[in-house]
């Protein structure tokens, strides 16, 4: 039984990395590489259902369009599945894109899928998170970044665009 205990325990620490020793990122350079662990694309819902991701699966095709070009702010999750704080941090950005519906464009790359993307940016260690608005990057976070942290970033640019109409409206 123990040895069955100890083997169970080697395969999670295997599979979750860092995050057993309470980090909150994981360097991809230490992820799995024998098999798909499959991906997250679905989230609970309050009422233990289980409803689509509000999160756009963004590519390396779709970047440009998608984030760069948006009009609205955009904010991406880079993760994995094998990250353990990468779940962390998609479910906290489900949480955001539902109650920011509407206001700004929230999505996922997955880095296993996108390693040149994620290259080009030069993150070294997931999850992460970028903020853009209008094309420029606002910030890029390492690590787990909570809600409220994603909110206050998000209701700034909001706001400051608020701020710049009031400003044209207010000249004309």
């Amino acid at each position: 039984m123990r040895s069955a205990i100890l083997t169970a325990l080697s395969l999670l620490s295997f599979l979750a990395g860092p995050a057993l020793a309470g980090e909150d990122s994981c360097d991809p350079a230490s992820a799995p590489v024998a098999g798909d662990l499959g991906s997250v694309v679905v989230s609970p819902s309050q009422e233990g259902e289980v409803k689509a991701s509000r999160l756009k699966t963004i590519t390396a095709e779709t970047f440009m369009a998608e984030v760069v070009n948006n009009k609205k702010p955009a904010i991406v999750e880079f993760g994995a599945v094998w990250c353990v704080p990468c779940h962390k941090q998609l479910a906290i950005l489900e949480t955001l894109a539902e109650a920011n519906e509407g206001k700004a464009m929230f999505g996922k790359i997955d880095v296993d899928e996108e390693k040149a993307l994620m290259e080009q940016l030069g993150l070294k260690g997931v999850p992460a998170v970028l903020i853009t608005n209008n094309g420029k990057v606002v910030e890029l976070l390492t690590g787990v970044t909570s809600q409220e942290e994603l909110q206050k970033k998000l209701d700034a640019i909001l706001n400051s665009a608020d701020d710049g109409e009031a400003d044209a409206n207010s000249e004309g």
